[in-house]
């Protein structure tokens, strides 16, 4: 559900947008106004299918608590449509169209997949879904994907084919992909097939602890140690420099 979104400031030269609500600016406002003295002015560049026409506001993204306004402009397809873009999302490649592009390559990809015959299968649905929540400001999980600048890279972004051939069948049901650096893109090299355990020690929010000298994530020096992981993480918050002493309980 999107929230009500509306200006901040006088007029409609300042969008005060929370992450829930970018989706609905980018729908309720369509009014071009003035560009800002410090906003760059990125008119008649082309980023992919889109042309910039005109700046219509800000977006505002809270990140850890810190606020970071985003320009946000109105963009001419190639299909005739128009299309409101953060700056961010156009300089990274991470939006190329209206729209237009991705139902194009629907099509494509539903031709494709009678070809290889692998649209049912688990990695086919993975494949999509990256694609999805990288490429669509309608996914649910958007801001942590797509809304930060990762994307698929262009090889496999039009071609099932060539992700399968890079990354080889899914090992089992409990493998999806995972990027090694968390904050890179879906390309070669920084995608593998990883467990649910293995994923966990890759997060961005994990905390690294020295264990036995040397520095783990919480999650594996809790499988070293036998301890609960929300025991080794409490001990961390408040300081104990015993951070792997048995539990009175047993198994903390």
């Amino acid at each position: 559900m999107l929230e009500k979104c509306g200006p901040t400031g006088a007029g409609n030269t300042a969008l005060g947008l929370t992450n829930n609500c970018i989706r609905g600016a980018i729908m309720a406002y369509s009014k071009i106004i003035p560009i800002p003295p410090r906003v760059k002015d990125i008119r008649g560049q082309k980023f992919g299918r889109l042309t910039p026409i005109g700046f219509v506001g800000f977006a505002v993204e809270n990140n850890s608590g810190r606020q970071k306004r985003l320009a946000m402009f109105m963009c001419q397809c190639e299909c005739g449509k128009t299309h409101v873009v953060k700056t961010t999302l156009l300089a990274k490649g991470g939006v190329r169209s209206c729209g237009c592009l991705q139902n194009e390559q629907r099509v494509k990809n539903g031709k494709d997949a009678a070809k290889h015959g692998m649209h049912k299968t688990s990695e086919y649905t993975i494949w999509s879904l990256m694609k999805y929540r990288c490429g669509n400001p309608n996914s649910d999980v958007w801001i942590h994907y797509g809304g930060r600048g990762i994307t698929v890279c262009e090889r496999w972004r039009d071609s099932f084919e060539a992700f399968y051939a890079d990354m080889g069948p899914r090992p089992s049901p409990k493998h999806s992909i995972d990027r090694i650096d968390v904050n890179g893109n879906y390309e070669p090299g920084n995608v593998r097939w990883a467990t649910y355990s293995e994923q966990a020690n890759n997060r961005r929010t994990n905390h690294l602890v020295k264990y036995d000298g040397e520095m783990v994530t919480i999650a594996e020096a809790s499988r070293r140690s036998g301890l609960n992981p929300g025991a080794i993480t409490h001990r961390v918050r408040v300081g104990d420099p015993d951070l792997f002493r048995p539990s009175l309980r047993g198994k903390a």
